[in-house]
């Protein structure tokens, strides 16, 4: 039985990232045609990390009720924090795209905003999980599966900007 519960997690979590997908690729129909979208992480870094915090939290306070003060130090400081700290970087990180305008707006997770000219994307690198956009100033990494990042990726490539081949190692 126990096996049986350590099996359904992964099929939890395929499940999980099936709607994801299918709600991305959706809203990349829907805003085809629109001048501004926006870009934010998948919905479902919300949720995981949500959950994930919420069960890491209870398990805190029963180490403080049961008077495992180290266990409870611990549990806060490798399980907590990062938690919270995705849950925080899903809320708050995000990039507003004005084709109009040929501007970018990003927001990045403590809350600074930068004005990004389209013209001064100067490359993109692809890579395992997520997109490197470099600029003028900064360097702008936007997850695979965000929302809309396939059409953030149209607007570079017309702008011509190089993509970044991939090092090979020897």
């Amino acid at each position: 039985m126990k096996y049986l519960v350590w099996s359904i997690i992964p099929i939890a979590i395929y499940v999980l990232y099936y709607f994801a997908m299918k709600k991305s690729l959706a809203s990349h129909v829907a805003n085809l045609a629109k001048e501004q979208f926006i870009i934010r992480p998948p919905r479902m870094y919300i949720a995981v990390s949500a959950i994930a915090s919420l069960v890491f939290t209870v398990f805190f306070v029963y180490c403080i009720v049961a008077h495992e003060i180290l266990v409870a130090i611990l549990c806060f400081g490798i399980f907590c924090l990062p938690m919270f700290g995705v849950l925080w970087y899903s809320i708050v990180w995000k990039i507003e795209v004005d084709k109009s305008q040929g501007i970018l707006l990003f927001r990045n997770m403590f809350l600074q905003t930068y004005r990004i000219p389209f013209d001064q994307l100067l490359s993109y690198e692809e890579r395992t999980h997520h997109y490197v956009i470099y600029t003028a100033s900064k360097k702008i990494e936007v997850d695979l599966y965000a929302p809309n990042v396939l059409l953030l990726l149209a607007i570079i490539q017309k702008q011509n900007t190089p993509k970044k081949e991939k090092k090979k190692r020897h």
